[in-house]
């Protein structure tokens, strides 16, 4: 098996930081669950903060681990997003 070509990835990475969706995250109005690998050298923290600034409700967890953080840790991010969901339902059902 071979691995991506560095052009696609040029591409790819082109393609992403073409994509502005901050207006849309505002209008987002549901709960969000941002996890964040703490040692991730591809997703900056300033993408991060966009998300945090501009979604209501957003709720940040960092977990130490680099990028790909559902792969590398994945039990402890499953932990988090079943807390997180428990959580959200009992605020529903108190409403």
């Amino acid at each position: 098996m071979t691995g991506v070509s560095a052009e696609v990835i040029r591409l790819r990475i082109a393609e992403l930081l073409a994509v502005d969706e901050t207006d849309a995250l505002r209008e987002i109005r549901v709960p969000i669950l941002v996890l964040r690998a703490m040692r991730d050298r591809v997703i900056s923290g300033k993408a991060t903060r966009v998300v945090l600034e501009n979604a209501p409700g957003a709720t940040l967890v960092e977990i130490d681990a680099p990028h790909l953080l559902l792969q590398s840790r994945a039990v402890v991010c499953a932990k988090v997003i079943v807390n997180f969901m428990r959580a959200e339902l009992g605020a529903v059902s108190q409403e």
